[in-house]
């Protein structure tokens, strides 16, 4: 496994990452024999050096021709400097983002006056925690609370997620949440929310991801109901191949709906929320999902997930998004009911209102996409986001007038 990575963000060979898969000394400059070559005519052969140990990096710079920069301040030869998560190293003309991947922290117990259960309020804006200024809170999650804030060090906003410790089993809460951090850290997909940085200050728990300038999928929903058909499949088109990159990694997400989709005045989908991801490749025995037990968001769970999440695979995701896609083309959710018994009910046995008789507009090729998506069995359904991602774009396509 990973404990950290160099990834050119900027520059020659831009997206290039060197994985750091054990702790030690990494040389980074124009040289075939550097641990990780940057064709920068700027760079000296061997031009400055990463060294990894015990959770912790330093960035040196070796004496080369032109210098080193650590987030636009100049590196003095020979005096090592310590880098975080996020921290921008700039050679000539390229940008090599250090990511730390996160590993859960070892934390002393709280002090008998500091209570970690309780999360951050909106009176403590100001308060840093874990180098990162609290600015206002967005919203609160099952897990956690999510607020906006400041990285002091880079002056990065970022959505700043903290745990709320509510359930008895104090333990379990933090495992799941260090896993929906090295779950995040581990993608790189544009439709995906970015992780920069996770850790504990002082008995709180925490996540940095990626700051959205964009609003939920659910609040669109409410304040202005159906989408038009065009973007209701484009936004489907970047949360499939979203999936279908996960999926490529043995990682299903378990928990897709519209709250977990951000959308930006670009109209650029985000999926967020990897609090239920899991490997699937690990035939469901995580540790962290008991048997029998569902967990998701009910209005668009499969039936499968509904009664043991733990052995769903990504046919659930199939589904959830086929519910989400229903949702943006009639306003509504598939299924509703008076008592969580009711709505068990419907999603186990009932169909879901023909799309075209709460939407006129949405034509056949797109409801029987939805339809497949959505079958009770999971065997029925698409067996891949490939697949999916196939008929969606074709649809599109039509639609436009293009086919």
């Amino acid at each position: 496994m990973s404990l950290a990575k160099l990834r050119i963000a900027e520059g020659a060979d831009s997206g290039k990452e060197f994985d750091i898969q054990k702790e030690g000394r990494y040389i980074i400059g124009r040289s075939l024999q550097a641990d990780f070559q940057i064709a920068d005519m700027m760079a000296s052969r061997q031009h400055a050096a990463v060294t990894v140990m015990k959770g912790k990096a330093v960035l040196e710079d070796l004496e080369s021709m032109n210098g080193t920069l650590l987030n636009g301040k100049n590196v003095e030869p020979k005096k090592p400097l310590p880098i975080h998560s996020g921290d921008i190293i700039t050679i000539g003309s390229t940008n090599i983002e250090f990511l730390l991947v996160v590993s859960a922290p070892v934390v002393p117990p709280p002090k008998k006056d500091e209570d970690p259960t309780k999360p951050v309020t909106t009176s403590e804006s100001g308060r840093v925690i874990g180098g990162y200024k609290i600015l206002e809170r967005l919203g609160v999650g099952g897990m956690g609370t999510v607020y906006k804030a400041i990285q002091v060090s880079m002056g990065r906003t970022v959505a700043f997620k903290v745990l709320n410790i509510t359930s008895y089993d104090t333990d379990r809460a933090i495992k799941e949440f260090l896993r929906e951090a090295r779950t995040g850290a581990s993608l790189n997909h544009p439709n995906i929310v970015t992780f920069y940085d996770c850790g504990c200050d002082k008995g709180i728990y925490y996540i940095a991801m990626e700051f959205i300038e964009g609003v939920g999928l659910d609040k669109i929903l409410e304040e202005k109901g159906a989408f038009e058909v065009g973007l209701a499949l484009e936004i489907a088109i970047q949360i499939v191949d979203a999936l279908s990159y996960m999926f490529s990694k043995g990682i299903i997400h378990r928990d897709i709906k519209p709250s977990n989709i951000m959308l930006t005045r670009q109209k650029v989908a985000k999926l967020t929320d990897f609090g239920l991801a899991k490997q699937f490749v690990q035939s469901g025995l995580t540790g962290y999902t008991k048997m029998g037990e569902g967990k998701g968001t009910l209005e668009y769970m499969p039936p499968e997930q509904i009664s043991d999440a733990l052995h769903c695979d990504q046919r659930a995701d199939i589904y959830a998004v086929g519910a989400t896609l229903y949702d943006m083309l009639t306003g509504k959710p598939p299924f509703s009911g008076e008592s969580v018994r009711q709505l068990i009910e419907s999603v186990e046995r009932r169909y879901p209102a023909p799309i075209r008789k709460l939407n006129p507009d949405v034509p056949d090729y797109v409801s029987n996409i939805v339809e497949k998506c959505m079958r009770k069995r999971p065997d029925e359904r698409y067996k891949y986001p490939d697949e999916l991602l196939r008929d969606l774009r074709a649809a599109l396509k039509r639609w436009r007038g293009e086919a």
